[in-house]
């Protein structure tokens, strides 16, 4: 079926799929998709799909409805690749239905109970905190990362692959891994925790200087300007590429390209995995997630939400990818 993709503050890029349902777009907490934005009105629009055809219908909204700029006062057919915009700023692309796979939805078990807890999000948290997914006494920072139809297992600086029906220890339990094939799609959802916002600038002098925050907490971090500042400059810019290009897992860029980036044909794995090291226990300090970064099969990601930089940043980052 058909899909629209949009990008909600704070979050990654998310897309809905269509059908003949109208799928009803505005402000008001009662339509489908919720736009809390001034522009857009509280019953703005709907789109429907029959078969692979999209159309979209204005519902006498004030701002308007847009179809790849163009306003439109009567349903209109869209295709795939069209934008269309709701208001001022709030923008979705069309895309074309993605064919049903075979998939896994997973659950951890308690080896010696019955209990089993489904993973529902790219994030499943273990350990002693009040909000962790599992909590177990004397746990700290296991985390469960769900990407792309693999499990992994992240703590410390490691992750490692996990399969189906593996077994894991943490703090006096050990643990298993539950999968069950499906040939339907699962919805994975970002982890409700707060996801971090990285904001760019580039100084005059040609200098990255980057920081990491939440919104809802307030909590941020300061990568001034520097190797940090440049490896997050690095993955933002390939995040926000990704995005555009609506890829599936966004943001992964290879080791080879970032250690180039920032330490010319110095760079090396050993000072790659001290960047690294320095970098989670700076995020733990500031109670960040430290998983922020990713790290697997030689490539690197940032999971991050909203990305903002200047033009100038920009430019920088085309410069770079093309050599």
């Amino acid at each position: 079926m058909p899909a629209i993709s949009f990008e909600l503050e704070g979050t990654p890029r998310l897309s809905r799929v269509l059908g003949p349902a109208p799928l009803r777009v505005g402000r008001e907490p009662g339509n489908d998709l919720v736009i809390n934005e001034d522009s857009v009105s509280r019953f703005h629009a709907v789109l429907w799909a029959e078969g692979d055809e999209v159309s979209v219908h204005d519902l006498g909204s004030i701002n308007g409805t847009h179809v790849n700029g163009q306003r439109i006062t009567a349903p209109h057919r869209v295709r795939v690749g069209d934008r269309v915009r709701f208001g001022d700023r709030f923008e979705v692309l069309v895309e074309a239905g993605r064919a049903a796979r075979r998939t896994v939805r997973y659950a951890v078990g308690i080896e010696g109970t019955n209990a089993s807890f489904p993973v529902v999000a790219d994030r499943f948290y273990i350990g002693s905190d009040e909000d962790a997914d599992l909590s177990l006494p004397d746990v700290e920072g296991l985390v469960l990362i769900l990407d792309g139809g693999e499990l992994w297992l992240a703590h410390g600086d490691v992750e490692r692959k996990l399969e189906p029906g593996e077994r894991f220890v943490a703090g006096a339990q050990t643990l298993f891994v539950i999968a069950e094939p499906t040939s339907s799609a699962v919805t994975m959802q970002p982890s409700d925790r707060a996801m971090c916002a990285l904001t760019l600038d580039l100084h005059e002098g040609g200098e990255v200087d980057a920081t990491l925050s939440e919104r809802e907490t307030g909590r941020k971090l300061a990568l001034g300007i520097g190797i940090r500042a440049t490896l997050f400059f690095v993955l933002g810019g390939r995040l926000l590429a990704d995005r555009e290009a609506g890829k599936e897992s966004p943001g992964w860029c290879d080791d080879a390209l970032l250690k180039s980036a920032l330490w010319g044909k110095k760079g090396d794995d050993n000072k790659f995995n001290v960047l690294l090291h320095r970098l989670r226990a700076d995020l733990r300090k500031a109670q960040l997630d430290p998983w922020v970064i990713e790290r697997r099969d030689r490539r690197v990601r940032a999971r991050l939400g909203r990305v903002t930089w200047t033009p100038a940043c920009a430019e920088a980052f085309q410069r770079l990818v093309q050599g």
